[in-house]
C-alpha cells in the first residue's frame, strides 16, 4: 500500500515538473516576443530617424540624411545603441521607387544598416517590418522604405 502511495507521489511530480517546464518556456518565449516589439517601437520612433516640419514630428516618417548619419554614430557610440536595442539588426529600404545604384546606403537594393549588433550564437531571429515614409529635405521629395528590425534571442 505504501509503495502504491509513493509510485503515485512520483507521477504527480513528474507531470506537475512537465507542467512547470512548459510553463516556463511559455513566459520565456512571451518575454522575447514583448522584447521584440518593444525594440520595433523604439526604432520606429527613434528622434535620430523622424522628419519634422516645423517643429512638428511626422509618423512614419524617416529623413533620408538622418539615416546615413545615424549608421555612422551608431557604429561609433555601441554602448548607447546597445542599451536601446540590444542584440538587434536594422535596416531601412528604399521600395519605391525601385533602389538604384546611387551614392546613398538607402540607395542600395539591400538598404542601409542604422544598428547592427548580432551575437555570436542565437536560437531564433525575430523580424518586424514597419512601412515607412522616407523623406528628401532637399526638394520635399516622399519614397516609400521598409524599416526591418531582427532581434536575436
Amino acid at each position: 500500500m505504501l509503495f502504491v502511495f509513493f509510485i503515485l507521489i512520483a507521477f504527480g511530480f513528474v507531470f506537475y515538473s512537465r507542467y512547470q517546464r512548459s510553463s516556463i518556456l511559455e513566459q520565456e518565449e512571451q518575454l522575447t516576443q514583448q522584447g521584440a516589439i518593444e525594440i520595433a517601437q523604439r526604432a520606429s520612433s527613434l528622434p535620430e530617424l523622424q522628419c519634422s516640419e516645423d517643429n512638428v514630428v511626422k509618423e512614419n516618417c524617416v529623413d533620408k540624411f538622418k539615416i546615413s548619419a545615424l549608421s555612422s554614430v551608431a557604429s561609433t557610440n555601441t554602448i548607447f545603441y546597445y542599451d536601446l536595442f540590444g542584440f538587434s539588426t536594422i535596416n531601412i529600404r528604399r521600395i519605391y521607387p525601385s533602389p538604384s545604384s546611387g551614392t546613398d546606403c538607402i540607395d542600395t537594393i539591400g538598404g542601409c544598416n542604422v544598428y547592427q549588433n548580432q551575437p555570436t550564437s542565437y536560437q531564433d531571429i525575430l523580424s518586424s517590418r514597419i512601412p515607412v515614409s522616407i523623406n528628401n529635405p532637399l526638394n520635399n521629395h516622399r519614397e516609400l522604405g521598409i524599416l526591418t528590425i531582427q532581434t536575436y534571442s
